[in-house]
């Protein structure tokens, strides 16, 4: 009995779809992070800290500009699966009819400007300055428009679907890994600008939900009352939280410490990707539960197994990270041992 107990449960977790389905997320991440690590350490063979904290600090301007959201991808992430577990479709697909004009509006005016002061940068033959605002512009695009079609990926296939935008883009960005040897700076703009464009193009015409073209200042600010309170809580503890935090190394230490700096950030975001995927195929269900069984306990209970398989994770990652990386910076990347403190 006490033997037949464990290989029922090996047996459950291999029929399990969610964990398949979080295999395959967490799986296709970390495929990402090891091609965008491979990526990274050639990069940073040739581009010094200082070159790398100028073009990062472009992207101060972008971590401030991703709050003109203001909680519609939060509001989606909620209301579209409630109401779709209520049976209520219809008003599931108003509400990400709103959040999409939304997006799409302010993806394109943002990025907009940024192109404009890309080419203002080129009247005045700053051709570094260029590159970096002109990177933004598809940054920005790629995370305003391309966080809500992010969040219209919501079953399990879907979740897959959506897995594979960031890894397709990782695989393109190795071909312009031997441009690093010649032109350095050129290099990391084409790196970064073609992974957004390449994920952002992939998710669009893959994109679960072909919705028409209609907005509402009404709905909308339904949305925004219930969203922006949510959303002010996570913009805080995520983006904003790294964004003045680059703000204020940029001002206080230079380029140089933020290039150091932006290298550290990318191995935590690495150790972050298997929590990531637990919380993206859970919180959906979870939210879809509720909206079906209108019970907070039931839901609840559904929190359980994603909150101890990312705590297990997490603790390894760590572990590993924490005796390793300290030899691999100082062995791949030299110019960025003052990173490891």
């Amino acid at each position: 009995m006490g033997r037949s107990l464990p290989r029922q449960g090996l047996k459950y977790l291999r029929r399990s779809a969610t964990l398949s389905v979080i295999s395959a997320v967490a799986g296709g991440n970390l495929l990402t992070s090891v091609l965008g690590l491979i990526g990274s350490f050639v990069q940073a063979r040739f581009v010094t800290p200082a070159d790398l904290g100028y073009f990062r600090s472009f992207a101060i301007v972008t971590g401030y500009a991703f709050f003109l959201h203001l909680g519609l991808f939060d509001a989606l992430q909620r209301f579209y699966p409630y109401y779709v577990g209520r049976g209520e479709k219809n008003r599931a697909l108003a509400i990400a009819e709103i959040c999409q004009a939304w997006n799409v509006s302010v993806s394109a005016i943002v990025s907009c400007v940024f192109v404009c002061l890309a080419a203002w940068s080129l009247v005045f033959a700053n051709w570094r300055a260029m590159l970096g605002w002109f990177v933004q512009a598809c940054a920005v695009a790629a995370s305003i428009y391309g966080g809500y079609l992010g969040a219209t990926y919501r079953a399990g296939h879907e979740f897959k679907t959506a897995t594979k935008g960031p890894l397709f883009s990782s695989i393109g960005s190795l071909f312009i890994l031997p441009l690093f040897a010649l032109w350095p700076y050129v290099a990391m703009a084409a790196r970064s600008g073609l992974s957004s464009l390449m994920n952002l193009v992939y998710l669009h015409f893959r994109r679960p939900l072909h919705l028409r073209w209609r907005f509402s200042w009404g709905e909308w600010l339904n949305l925004f009352r219930n969203g922006f309170p949510i959303f002010v809580a996570s913009f805080g503890a995520g983006t904003l939280w790294t964004t003045v935090e680059s703000t204020i190394v940029l001002k206080d230490l230079g380029t140089i410490a933020l290039g150091l700096w932006s290298v550290s950030f990318f191995f935590v975001d690495t150790a972050n990707k298997v929590p990531q995927a637990i919380v993206a195929v859970y919180v959906p269900r979870v939210i879809e539960n509720l909206g079906r069984t209108a019970s907070v306990r039931d839901s609840f209970a559904l929190c359980k197994k994603p909150i101890l398989w990312g705590l297990a994770a997490s603790l390894i990652i760590v572990g590993v990270g924490w005796t390793l990386l300290p030899a691999f910076i100082s062995i791949l990347v030299p110019n960025y041992v003052a990173a490891i403190p």
